[in-house]
């Protein structure tokens, strides 16, 4: 998944996105990230769950998120 196109998709900001999924907004930078660049980091599978149900509550089909 890529967490910045969620985030973007959701329309929400950094901060109301991390308020949301109850983390740091430095933690969203993190996951929002290339793989490859330092600091990145990747949600846990607990988090990436609670993404998925933020986006179905806001009636995001999760498949067409890129």
């Amino acid at each position: 998944m890529n967490i910045k196109a969620a985030r973007r998709s959701s329309g929400l900001t950094r901060a109301a996105w991390a308020k949301a999924l109850g983390v740091n907004v430095s933690v969203t930078k993190r996951w929002e990230k290339a793989p490859d660049a330092p600091y990145h980091r990747a949600p846990t599978e607990r988090r990436i769950i609670a993404i998925e149900q933020l986006l179905t509550r806001q009636g995001i089909n999760l498949a067409e998120v890129a």
